[in-house]
């Protein structure tokens, strides 16, 4: 692409990115008449060939210090709140009084149980919240171990809460806890320890 990559095709992305979310959510319950399937599957293949023409390079790079408070833009491409990535949910993410929050309604394309959030789904989301608690508190780093416990099953269609915040450190170890309601349910709980990235690494996460 010889034209500078600026905001209106940031726009573009993030808006084909939203539409392919949407079509993966209708296409995981799609109860059509043939001749349509076969239709969709050939726009689809030819959507996919189109994109191919372009594709093999990030036109931005994929970490960045947050903008504004956005969580999400440190992680434009991840694979929980990248708003540039389809199969993220995205969830929604904030930190405010140095804790992270996180809210998120998953469809069927992350059904587990029935009429639940796949576990390790739910462990996905747990580890980039918890991740992010340790950058509100100034002391990012890398997820050493990560344990969640399940209490109840996250339900599907349901706004989820997530919240995590850190409780200590000890030497380059940073010990962080994290919970997940379903209105006034807790459905899971997680805590996790993170190996405080060096100077050098840490740049990507500058506040």
């Amino acid at each position: 692409m010889d034209e500078p990559f600026g905001d209106q095709h940031k726009d573009a992305l993030r808006r084909l990115a939203s539409s392919l979310r949407s079509l993966v959510e209708s296409s995981v319950a799609l109860t059509a008449p043939l001749a349509e399937l076969e239709a969709l599957a050939a726009d689809a293949d030819a959507l996919r060939a189109r994109a191919a023409a372009h594709a093999g390079q990030r036109p931005f790079p994929a970490y960045a210090a947050p903008v504004d408070g956005d969580l999400a833009t440190i992680l434009p491409w991840g694979v929980i709140s990248g708003p540039y990535n389809p199969i993220a949910a995205p969830v929604i993410m904030h930190i405010d009084d140095g804790k992270a929050y996180g809210t998120v309604t998953f469809g069927l394309p992350y059904e587990g149980p029935p009429g639940g959030v796949h576990g390790g789904v739910v462990a996905m989301v747990f580890d980039q919240i918890l991740a992010f608690a340790a950058v509100a508190a100034g002391i990012p780093g890398h997820t050493r171990s990560l344990t969640t416990a399940y209490r109840r099953i996250t339900p599907l269609h349901t706004e989820l809460r997530f919240a995590a915040w850190v409780e200590r450190t000890e030497d380059r170890k940073v010990f962080v806890r994290g919970d997940c309601h379903a209105g006034d349910t807790l459905v899971s709980e997680a805590d996790a320890v993170f190996i405080r990235f060096r100077d050098d690494d840490a740049r990507a996460f500058a506040t």
